[in-house]
């Protein structure tokens, strides 16, 4: 088991691997800005409207004006769950979606009326599954990255100069103190995309639950992240008062993959077995927390969260709700 503040002094070893898309060029967001109503008439200050590209939330305001707004969407050089140029937005309102559905540019600024009418029921996904893109993970306590924090979590020179850490010209990709600091960050953070790269260089495993399926066949996958086997004698995985599956004596490889299945199990969910809780309706169907630990000395592998409502999701690095096939 990785012990993820004793892996920073590794850490800082770690090259592009360990940062991915740090160090990416940013474009500006596409700002809307115009009046907004619901049901025909002016929407209430406080009303917050969010915006989405897919199942990314990639921007979020309040409206400070009574029927007007002004709102900021975020491109995937921003946020890595946002998408490019060309993708369409969604305005939502406490679960109504706006008549309006504009596409995304880089740097677009443009008028746009939204109008709401009646909320409609949303439709739930089926499961939720880990993201090891680098999202912005927010500090304990909050919901989600302030525009300061998903900079700093970007290796942004200038954020991090503001913290008095700063690189002397000329600039090396992947060295310096800006890298040092980002990494840190992210393993205290807990970044399991970040803590996964080091797991690799050093050859050590990392177990977490990567995925859940809550409908049909219902079943909770964990990978082996890291680079290295790791004995699964002791292990169990399940919500926190329900069901615990225990795993047997087998040791799991680099990269492997088990789904354990609430009810009749494929013989191949993980290797040549088939895993089972043997129960049924492990998982609720709207939300959850999943609980992997290594009881053999009470020691929590890892902790999640999902949530199958679209207009709810769980901030990084808990599960982000997915339709499965």
């Amino acid at each position: 088991m990785i012990r993820r503040l004793a892996l920073m002094a590794a850490a800082l070893t770690v090259a592009a691997l360990a940062i991915g898309t740090a160090a990416a060029q940013s474009f500006p967001p596409h700002r809307f800005f115009g009046s907004v109503t619901l049901d025909g008439s002016p929407a209430p200050v406080g009303t917050m409207i969010r915006a989405f590209i897919g199942n990314a939330e990639c921007g979020s305001t309040s409206v400070t004006t009574a029927g007007q707004y002004s709102i900021d969407v975020s491109g995937v050089t921003i946020d890595p769950n946002c998408r490019s140029g060309g993708a369409t937005i969604q305005f939502r309102v406490d679960g109504r979606a706006a008549a309006q559905t504009p596409t995304f540019r880089d740097g677009g600024f443009e008028s746009l009326n939204l109008t709401f009418g009646p909320a409609a029921p949303a439709a739930r996904f089926n499961g939720a599954a880990l993201n090891l893109e680098s999202p912005c993970v927010p500090a304990s306590g909050t919901g989600r990255c302030s525009a300061e924090e998903e900079a700093l979590w970007g290796a942004d020179r200038d954020a991090w100069a503001r913290r008095g850490i700063v690189d002397q010209p000329p600039f090396i990709p992947f060295e310096g103190r800006v890298f040092e600091a980002t990494v840190i960050l992210r393993v205290e953070r807990g970044d399991p995309g970040v803590i996964r790269n080091i797991a690799r260089i050093l050859g050590n495993p990392f177990l977490q639950v990567t995925q859940v399926r809550v409908t049909g066949n219902e079943y909770v996958e964990v990978t082996n992240l890291g680079g290295g086997g790791q004995p699964m004698d002791g292990w169990s995985v399940g919500p926190p008062n329900g069901p615990r599956f225990r795993f047997p004596a087998f040791t799991m490889g680099a990269g492997q993959i088990c789904r354990i299945y609430s009810g009749p199990a494929p013989a191949d969910s993980c290797g040549n077995m088939a895993l089972s809780f043997n129960a049924s309706d492990v998982w609720p169907d709207s939300a959850g927390r999943i609980v992997l630990n290594f009881d053999a000395l009470d020691l929590l592998g890892d902790d999640v969260t999902y949530n199958t409502d679209p207009t709810n999701q769980p901030s990084p690095p808990n599960l982000a709700g997915i339709d499965l096939p």
